[in-house]
C-alpha cells in the first residue's frame, strides 16, 4: 500500500499530489519518508504544539492510507514535514486533524461511546489471548514482519487485546458451505492492509455460486471509483468514471 501511494502519486500529478513537484522518483520518495520516520522514532519533531513522534506518525499513516480520498492532504503533509522548515510544519497541524480525525457522525471523536466500543469490537472477537510477556514476543515479531508499515502499530491493539477478559457472543464456529438463496458478490481489493483478497477467495469456497469481484486498486465502499473492464476484475480507482456497485452486479453471469 505504502508503495503503491507513491507511484500512483506521481501519476496523479503536482495539483492532486504536491510530492510529485519535488522531481523524485516513487522510490525516492518512499525511501525518504522511511528515513524521515526512522528519524523521529530517535528525535520526535514539534508540530506546533504538538510532537510528532515514530508511532503518532505511522499511525497516522496507517489509519489514512485507507482512504484514498485522503491521499492528496497526507501528500501536502508529508511534502512539509520531511522536506519543510520548522515554520512550515507548525501550519501543517490543523491539516493532519481534518485528515485524521472525522468531525461527525459515529465516528466523531467526541463520541466517549465509540471509543469505548471500539476495545468491545477489536477484542472480543480478537485472537490470541496470551498471558505472557514471552508469548506475545512472538506475535509482536509476526506482526513487524508481515508489514513493515502497520504491523507495529497494530502491536498496540493486540498487546491490549491479549488479556481481555470477554469473549464476543455472537462468535460463530461453523464454517460457511452453503447454498445461500441468492448469489453471493464478494468484493475486496489487493492492497487492503487489514483484509486482505485472499480472505474474500476463502469464503468464497464455501458459498456456493459465489463470485469475488477484485479490484486492482484502494477501495471497495458503496461507490467503486473506476471503469471495469470484464468482470471479475476492475481496473484502478484513479479512473475518472464513478460506477455504482449496483451495474457491477448486473454483469455477472
Amino acid at each position: 500500500m505504502f508503495s503503491y501511494f507513491f507511484q500512483t502519486c506521481l501519476e496523479a500529478g503536482p495539483e492532486k499530489c504536491p510530492l510529485a513537484a519535488l522531481n523524485k522518483s516513487a522510490a525516492e520518495l518512499e525511501a525518504d519518508s522511511w528515513t524521515w520516520l526512522e528519524s523521529i522514532r530517535k528525535a520526535p519533531i514539534a508540530a506546533g504544539t504538538t510532537i510528532v513522534d515514530f508511532a503518532g506518525a505511522k499511525g497516522f499513516l496507517a489509519e489514512t492510507l485507507k482512504s484514498p480520498s485522503k491521499w492528496s492532504n497526507i501528500s501536502q503533509i508529508l511534502t512539509v514535514a520531511i522536506y519543510g522548515s520548522d515554520e512550515e510544519r507548525e501550519g501543517i497541524w490543523n491539516l493532519v486533524n481534518s485528515t485524521s480525525l472525522p468531525t461527525e457522525g459515529p465516528e466523531s471523536p467526541s463520541s466517549l461511546g465509540t471509543l469505548q466500543s471500539v476495545w468491545g469490537i477489536h477484542c472480543g472477537d480478537r485472537v490470541p489471548r496470551i498471558d505472557s510477556f514471552e508469548g506475545m514476543e512472538e506475535v509482536a515479531d509476526k506482526l513487524t514482519n508481515t508489514s513493515r508499515l502497520i504491523g507495529d502499530v497494530i502491536q498496540v491493539v493486540t498487546t491490549h487485546c491479549a488479556q481481555w477478559p470477554w469473549h464476543a457472543k455472537e462468535v460463530y464456529k461453523g464454517d460457511f458451505h452453503v447454498k445461500t438463496k441468492n448469489p453471493v458478490l464478494l468484493v475486496g481489493n489487493i492492497l487492503d492492509a487489514h483484509t486482505p483478497i485472499r480472505s474474500a477467495f476463502n469464503v468464497s469456497q464455501g458459498l456456493e455460486r459465489s463470485e469475488v469481484l477484485t479490484v486492482n486498486g484502494t477501495g471497495v465502499r458503496y461507490f467503486l471509483q473506476f471503469v471495469p473492464p470484464k468482470f471479475p476484475t476492475a481496473s484502478r480507482s484513479y479512473q475518472q468514471a464513478t460506477v455504482l456497485l449496483t451495474d457491477i452486479i448486473s454483469t455477472l453471469p
